[in-house]
């Protein structure tokens, strides 16, 4: 899979190349979307540095299966970035 550059802008493409176009959960597959920590609309600045970041589909899906603030405490863990 490759990601179409013209889907996203320059800042898009810094947030996909920062984990080197592949899902920053699995770590396994290419990413194909970036998802919010912080859903757009819950957060004004979605757009802050960290709040996005690309997962494939299958990571997308499970994100949203386990819910926005569950997923958001596994990535910050993951990453141990703090709240």
């Amino acid at each position: 899979m490759v990601i179409d550059t013209e889907l996203w802008d320059d800042e898009e493409l810094q947030i996909f190349s920062k984990y080197k176009y592949r899902c920053s959960w699995c770590e396994i597959r290419m990413s194909e979307v970036l998802h919010e920590l912080d859903p757009k609309s819950k957060n004004k600045n979605w757009k802050a540095e960290g709040n996005r970041v690309p997962l494939c589909a299958k990571c997308h899906t499970m994100a949203h299966k386990v819910g926005t603030p569950t997923f958001r405490k596994m990535f910050k863990e993951k990453y141990d970035v703090s709240e």
